[in-house]
């Protein structure tokens, strides 16, 4: 044993320690007993020599481990820490108690030995426990306490206050007693009270109102609950009838409350009504109308070139313009119309009960000179706008919300289409345009399956020899019924139906077969562009013809992409994401119709593009007009700085050509050397050479 090996002068040390009354126990410094106490043994329920020489890790139930005991007790010796802890131990019988030990070093024959005393805390913990639970619960009934508790009779008299926070009577309290809530209270609170009273005096009880006051700290909500409690012995007699009001401040809730009601429905950039409450409105509007049986008129509005402001001047600049616009027509309608903002630059006003056309008119003048007016953005940013607005009436026109906002969003495309004006009705017969519309969007669904759709190609030639040597893919749609239809119909109907991204794929694969085909043919490897939809850059994904156009084994430079510098203007990661993936490949860039929209030149450099095309605007005024002319020079010379090729389109004439080339521009396009055809008349042209319409 252990204790055995003590010398002969501690052995009457270790009997007083082991008949001492305490729970002590001496350790050696790896945590095994050297002796222990009675009243120890007693405490795990164990004999004096079932504990002799066994590591306390064997009882300790929160260190099951010796190195952690030693871990502890070493820390302690080494601090010099005698302090009181509690901990865990298991008892014999398997019983876990709580026990708190005071810890003393001592040296004993020149052994540094550890010596606790133990004593058991169980009881105090559960006790301690237990008084906790109490104050909880002590607190949460505290909680509960109303914040303001009246007694009142059947008139609204105050008979009785009581506070949960006494500041809230302070000095009210006597002011009070005596005094009916008529006397104290707004009107609206004091009829919700009596209103209350009323109720709990035929149903024993009411709960549920709610009253707003305006205190000296600010507007505040309370919630009402209402009991009666008989004061008489007949329960009859109204006069002897007491009421207890408990009231509870809700003014937090009713913030939080009024903030998803924002949320919900208002736009947060213009504080507007938003597109579920206009709907809301609406509808309420509709129902007067028909009750009334008067008229309402819709009015959608749509910012003419706030798309261009937001990609030259950033989304910051395009909120302020939008806060700004929805001041401006605010200004111009009355407080019974609601102005909504739909969602991006669409607005809507609904005019309830109009009276006559001429007040619409009126409206429509109002907001469109509004819009006119310069906007400044601030840090110089001054930007001019303009709207268009499509009118449809009820119940003259639509039956139905749904029906309502289609006439009039058909109303505005038609007027902004039209150049005689920015504003229109709708009409019947802009629901059979749309009806056709419909009718041909479902016909260019099956049109690819049905070998409607064919790529012509128009010859673009040296400028200096020309020779064919590059072409652009010109999509036709052979319709069976209507003959071929204009692409300047079709392909709106197609990017706006998505069908864009199904036949672009189906281009580009021709497109490769046909370069394929001519190369094969004619030994000549002609390069063609082919036009990619904004609609088409939007898609993450890298589309089928990439990988088709890889594998074709076709050399670089085979495949243009043509687009238009708007979307240059973009500036989103997705495009330039794809301009890059085509310069790894060795697919060129080229603009349309350059000089047309809002030009950024850094934009030329930035993604590298090899060609722009200089819009057949330009070429066609070249002979007459002076400025067009040096326009037109100018743009060439521009690109050639910035080593990039320039295609002129559009040429029709031996005087346009001339101009062109004493301009040095690279390339030529036009009716002036072929219209666009099909592939096996191309590959004549290639083989054959053009000759000019003279």
């Amino acid at each position: 044993m252990a204790c055995a090996q003590l010398e002969k002068a501690s052995e009457w040390n270790l009997v007083i320690l082991r008949n001492a009354s305490d729970g002590n126990h001496l350790l050696d410094c790896e945590g095994r007993i050297l002796e222990v106490s009675e009243s120890f043994c007693t405490l795990l329920g164990c004999s004096r020599e079932e504990l002799m020489g066994k590591h306390v890790s064997q009882w300790y139930a929160l260190f099951p481990h010796p190195q952690e005991v030693q871990g502890g007790m070493g820390n302690r010796l080494e601090n010099n820490d005698h302090s009181p802890y509690q901990t865990k131990c298991r008892r014999q019988d398997g019983t876990v108690i709580d026990i708190e030990v005071s810890s003393t070093q001592i040296n004993l024959d020149g052994r540094v030995v550890l010596l606790n005393s133990s004593r058991d805390i169980t009881k105090r913990k559960e006790t301690e426990c237990s008084l906790r639970q109490q104050i909880e619960f002590t607190q949460s009934v505290f909680n509960a306490i109303p914040d303001l508790m009246f007694e009142l009779d059947l008139n609204g008299t105050y008979i009785n206050l009581w506070a949960h926070d006494p500041t809230l009577l302070a000095g009210q309290k006597e002011a009070l007693l005596g005094k009916t809530v008529e006397e104290v209270l707004p009107e609206q609170a004091a009829k919700a009270v009596m209103s209350a009273l009323y109720e709990a005096n035929t149903q024993g009880k009411s709960k549920g109102q709610t009253i707003c006051l305006d205190l000296p700290h600010g507007r505040c909500w309370f919630e009402l609950s209402t009991s009666r409690m008989s004061m008489g012995q007949n329960q009859n007699q109204n006069q002897n009838q007491h009421f207890i009001m408990l009231s509870r401040e809700i003014t937090d809730r009713k913030l939080a409350e009024a903030q998803i009601q924002q949320l919900a429905y208002y736009d947060q950039l213009t504080g507007l009504p938003n597109r579920r409450l206009f709907h809301d409105r609406l509808k309420q509007d509709m129902k007067r109308i028909r009750r009334n049986k008067t008229s309402l008129a819709l009015l959608y509005i749509d910012l003419d070139k706030f798309k261009e402001v937001n990609d030259s001047l950033g989304h910051d600049k395009g909120d302020v313009l939008l806060m700004e616009v929805s001041k401006r027509i605010r200004q111009q309608v009355r407080d019974t119309d609601t102005l909504a903002r739909l969602g991006g630059d669409e607005f809507a006003i609904v005019l309830p009960e109009y009276h006559e056309t001429s007040n619409i008119d009126r409206v429509v003048h109002k907001v469109l000179q509004s819009l006119e007016q310069p906007f400044d953005l601030g840090h110089g940013s001054v930007v001019h706008i303009s709207g268009t607005i499509g009118i449809a009436l009820y119940p003259q026109e639509a039956e139905s919300i749904d029906d309502l906002l289609r006439y009039a969003d058909q109303a505005m495309y038609v007027a902004k289409n039209s150049k005689s004006s920015r504003f229109g009705y709708f009409t019947r017969s802009m629901q059979e345009a749309a009806r056709n519309k419909l009718t041909l969007t479902t016909d260019l669904r099956h049109a690819l399956e049905r070998n409607q759709l064919e790529v012509y190609f128009q010859p673009i030639v040296d400028a200096q020899s020309e020779e064919v040597v590059k072409a652009e893919a010109l999509l036709r749609w052979h319709h069976p019924v209507h003959g071929t239809i204009s692409p300047t119909l079709f392909i709106p109907l197609a990017e706006e139906s998505g069908l864009i991204l199904t036949i672009g794929e189906w281009v580009f694969e021709e497109t490769l077969r046909q370069i394929a085909k001519w190369k094969k043919n004619t030994k000549k490897l002609v390069q063609v562009s082919v036009n990619k939809s904004s609609v088409q850059f939007m898609q993450d994904k890298i589309h089928q013809w990439h990988e088709s156009y890889l594998q074709s084994g076709l050399p670089e430079q085979s495949i243009t992409v043509e687009i238009t510098e708007s979307l240059l203007l973009s500036d989103s990661d997705k495009v330039a994401n794809q301009f890059n993936f085509f310069k790894e490949h060795g697919i060129e860039l080229s603009i349309d119709d350059f000089g047309t929209g809002f030009s950024a030149l850094s934009y030329l450099h930035r993604f590298h593009v090899d060609y722009l095309k200089i819009d057949k605007l330009f070429i066609q005024k070249m002979e007459a007009d002076f400025s067009s002319r040096a326009l037109t020079e100018a743009v060439i010379i521009m690109a050639h700085k910035l080593q990039i090729k320039t295609i002129a389109e559009g040429v029709e004439t031996e005087a346009q050509r001339d101009l062109l080339k004493s301009f040095g521009c690279d390339y030529l396009q036009g009716f002036f050397y072929s219209k666009p055809v099909p592939s096996d008349d191309f590959e004549a042209l290639i083989k054959e050479g053009i000759s000019p319409s003279l």
